[in-house]
């Protein structure tokens, strides 16, 4: 059952929304597995990363209204650093407005063996079909 789920750190609903939409057309046999916080996808990392096909992360998140303001939801940042402790075992695509941390972790995970790569999210949605989709296949089939 290796290689099965498509992890997805991301907060945003319309966001989530659109990439699940998108993944269930083009990758119907995969899961998709949503994180909305970072120490959520740090717990999953030792039993789930096994099962990762791609990871994609965000670096800004913003706690869920019934969380409070007071809750905090960590960054991409927080699941790039922790990443490091795993071998390299899938690709990661980096999908942050957040250009200086995107690069960052971009280079710190590639600097480590990952296979890393960004793109910066624009246009409301619309990123999602014309950049981030077409990475996440370009990036599954290289893999393989």
């Amino acid at each position: 059952m290796t290689n099965r789920v498509i992890a997805i750190l991301e907060d945003n609903d319309e966001r989530i929304a659109a990439m699940d939409a998108c993944l269930s057309r083009s990758f119907p046999t995969l899961k998709r597995r949503f994180f909305r916080t970072a120490p959520e996808f740090i717990a999953w990392l030792p039993e789930g990363i096994l099962q990762a096909r791609l990871i994609s992360l965000d670096h800004d998140l913003e706690p869920a209204p019934d969380q409070g303001i007071d809750f905090d939801p960590g960054t991409g940042r927080d699941v790039s650093r922790t990443l490091l402790n795993f071998p390299s075992h899938c690709p990661v695509l980096i999908h942050s407005t957040n250009v200086h941390a995107a690069i960052a972790m971009e280079a710190e995970l590639n600097a480590q063996g990952w296979s890393a790569e960004r793109i910066t999210p624009y246009g409301d949605l619309d990123w999602i079909m014309e950049a981030w989709l077409p990475a996440v296949y370009r990036l599954i089939v290289e893999a393989e």
